[in-house]
């Protein structure tokens, strides 16, 4: 990989990390109008409609090949977000912010199971470390498995699988926004017909929760995910799941200042766990950088 494209597309995917981390407190704004399938349904059809409009021109020529690979990312996400929204009504968003992330201890080895890409011993190491200082940042109290919780983790596995697929398909010869572009019309219209066969109420129940879904449509979904389809073809899928697991770390943070909760030593030991694995995973020996 060439190691200026290999830096940008890290500092890409470390703005979208940035996104998704206020994606916590404006998922827990927009429930408290919505349920879970609407917000979905509302988040990516926004999302859909912008992309569609941006790039119309681009869109028209679009493969088969590519619309199933949007198609296929999409259906994955929507199941990790759909078990993320439920879990995140009957847990907290700082709890959530760190079971959510558990996907970057799972990545490499879904990624050694499919694409048979062997992690290496600083991948591992560094996706536990990460995972370590995430539970530090996140977790205020002792660790107990409820329901929401649960769902949180489970939301990891079908993510995880989207993360590693998004690196498969993220080839040259693929058109990332025209994949971006079907991956959101896939979730919006799932959602919507989830939300009819599960006799979901798609009413607002509280105008205040606006701002939420219009964030999570823009930021959160728009850019972030436009950003990630874009970046990750030059980067590792195990790099990208560390980078992006840093949505936990601004996650948390976020929700100090919007909840002005007071600031933990905790918040720094946990934040300085993380930054070291990405500094382990993005390691190289002298003699292999000039090689």
């Amino acid at each position: 990989m060439n190691t200026k494209q290999t830096a940008a597309a890290n500092l890409a995917l470390l703005l979208a990390a940035t996104l998704w981390g206020g994606g916590f407190v404006a998922s827990k704004v927009a429930l408290s109008g919505w349920t879970p399938f609407a917000v979905l349904a509302l988040r990516f059809g926004l999302a859909a409609l912008l992309t569609g409009v941006l790039f119309r021109k681009r869109l028209g020529g679009t493969t088969r090949d590519t619309a199933r690979r949007g198609i296929i990312l999409g259906a994955l996400i929507l199941l990790a977000f759909s078990l993320q929204l439920t879990g995140l009504r009957h847990t907290t968003s700082a709890k959530a912010s760190f079971l959510c992330t558990s996907y970057v201890v799972l990545v490499p080895f879904l990624s050694w199971g499919i694409l048979r890409h062997r992690p290496g011993v600083r991948a591992v190491a560094a996706g536990i470390l990460a995972f370590l200082g995430i539970g530090i940042i996140s977790l205020n109290e002792a660790f107990v498995i409820t329901p929401g919780d649960a769902l949180c983790l489970l939301y990891n596995l079908p993510y995880g699988l989207a993360l590693v697929l998004i690196g498969q398909f993220s080839t040259p010869e693929t058109d990332s926004i025209q994949m971006t572009f079907f991956q959101f019309l896939t979730i919006a219209v799932l959602a919507l017909a989830l939300c009819v066969l599960t006799g979901a109420d798609f009413r607002c129940r509280d105008l205040s929760a606006v701002p939420g879904v219009l964030y999570l449509s823009i930021a959160c979904t728009l850019v972030a995910m436009l950003l990630q389809n874009t970046a990750q073809r030059h980067t590792s899928s195990v790099v990208a799941a560390l980078l992006i697991s840093l949505e936990s770390v601004f996650g948390f943070s976020f929700s100090l200042l919007y909840f002005q909760e007071p600031v933990t030593p905790r918040m720094f030991a946990g934040s300085a766990l993380c930054f070291g694995a990405i500094l382990i995973c993005n390691w190289r020996p002298k003699e292999a950088r000039q090689s």
